[in-house]
């Protein structure tokens, strides 16, 4: 029985993909929200009540910290609207991402993990 599909790189990249209205798009928004909630309680309680080194903050943060650099990638593959157009095409969603709001999210991300890092390695110099 032959496959559907042909099994290149560019029809993996295509099958990969994700409309901005799909379901399980819909439901990672939904935990964006979540995660975007407990971001802001954390913050507050971590630097005002000096509790960043609690076991449970810290699995927090890692959480965040992966969660958000996942959210990245997910960004990578998420087709985006221009107009009444839904734009699937991964080349063109990279370039649009890349272009708007990815040195945000990078140097949100990123600063998380130098944090993430900072915190092990001093860790270890305890």
């Amino acid at each position: 029985q032959k496959s559907s599909h042909c099994g290149c790189a560019r029809c993996c990249r295509l099958r990969l993909m994700m409309h901005p209205q799909a379901r399980r798009r819909l439901i990672w928004d939904s935990v964006s929200v979540f995660m975007i909630s407990v971001d802001m309680i954390m913050l507050p309680l971590i630097y005002g009540m000096n509790i960043s080194e609690v076991l449970e903050v810290v699995v927090v943060e890692w959480i965040c910290t992966i969660f958000w650099s996942v959210d990245m990638v997910i960004t990578f593959m998420t087709g985006y609207t221009m107009g009444p157009d839904v734009i699937m095409n991964p080349r063109k969603v990279a370039i649009h991402y890349l272009t708007t709001w990815f040195a945000v999210d990078f140097a949100i991300v990123g600063s998380e993990w130098a944090s993430r890092i900072t915190e092990f390695v001093a860790g270890f110099n305890a």
